[in-house]
């Protein structure tokens, strides 16, 4: 290891998995490829029933680079928002570098990310990058940048808040810290990361392409469909609606917690006023699709009392009809 080595921070690299046995292998392998050191590496697997854990073991086990491994499979599924307590509990570097176990990092990915991060005097909290969209074939589908620009407000940083590439993120534990755990139920976690971060200090952005991101059927992120039935697309976007209300709910958490500790960016009322609404909302249409019919209704008759959009009413209408018709959650 190079003197110059011996005087940066640790950094942890963590590979989070969750059945994915046909994809593990290649984010294994780019996480071992990784120039930066020192570098620590969390190879984490949540319970997968399938060969995924198999794959990350036997890697880690014919592994001879030099970064140090640690290998962990939770005994029971956790669900993205413990399983992501657990691998900042388990972290030991000052950044943590997420990578999803069906997406490839490039090799200079942390090297890059860490420059950025000194240049800011280690102040920035969270760091994003530019991302390559491919599908299962290996074809480039999209260039993907953060539409969210680090630096701003925190009022003009929320208009472009949902146009960040959370594949790239890259995170100190301190916003753990500060905030506490993630709520165990959460299903969708980069958002919560970035608003916790837009809270508590600095977003820095990496100008450099650093991850390949998968898209497939089986992808968290992909958001499709593939209901035969009405009553499957009931379920389908019922369990949507569930994950915009744990991530609302998550906002909620943290922009009290916030306001609470007297950071110094401080939360806008109006903020926690959108935020009830889209909560209540978000609660209706969960409702909505409900396995009971009068309370499906009851729901719907309630929406009018709110400032939910006429054309998705007459949408949701005629879902209730049993007609069905494409819904955006």
């Amino acid at each position: 290891m190079s003197i110059e080595a011996h005087k940066r921070p640790l950094v942890t690299f963590c590979v989070v998995a969750y059945k994915q046995e046909q994809f593990i292998r290649g984010a294994v392998e780019s996480a071992f490829a990784q120039t930066y050191s020192p570098l620590e590496i969390i190879l984490t697997d949540d319970c997968s029933p399938d060969r995924t854990f198999e794959i990350m073991e036997e890697m880690a086990s014919a592994y001879r680079g030099p970064h140090r491994l640690i290998l962990n499979r939770n005994p029971k599924n956790l669900g993205i928002g413990s399983h992501v307590n657990k691998l900042v509990s388990l972290a030991n570097g000052e950044l943590l570098v997420a990578a999803a176990g069906d997406d490839i990092s490039l090799p200079e990915r942390t090297e890059l990310t860490y420059q950025v991060w000194e240049a800011s005097g280690r102040k920035a909290l969270l760091l994003l990058a530019d991302a390559i969209e491919f599908d299962q074939t290996g074809h480039e589908v999209e260039r993907k940048s953060p539409k969210f620009v680090p630096g701003k407000h925190f009022d003009e940083a929320l208009e472009n808040f949902d146009g960040h590439c959370g594949c790239t993120e890259v995170f100190s534990p301190e916003l753990f810290r500060i905030f506490g755990p993630l709520q165990a139920e959460l299903s969708i976690e980069d958002k919560p990361i970035l608003l916790r971060a837009l809270l508590a200090g600095e977003v820095a952005y990496v100008p450099h392409t650093l991850v390949r991101y998968r898209r497939h059927s089986g992808a968290v992120s992909v958001g499709m469909c593939s209901a035969k039935t009405l009553e499957e697309a009931f379920d389908y976007h019922r369990r949507k609606a569930g994950q915009q209300l744990e991530k609302y709910r998550q906002y909620r958490l943290d922009a009290i917690t916030w306001k609470r500790v007297g950071g110094p960016n401080s939360v806008p009322d109006d903020f926690f006023r959108q935020l009830d609404k889209v909560v209540f909302l978000y609660n209706l249409r969960s409702r909505m699709c409900g396995r009971n019919r009068g309370l499906q209704w009851m729901a719907f008759v309630q929406s009018w009392t709110t400032s939910m959009p006429l054309r998705e009413r007459i949408r949701w209408l005629l879902w209730l009809m049993r007609i069905p018709v494409k819904l955006a959650l």
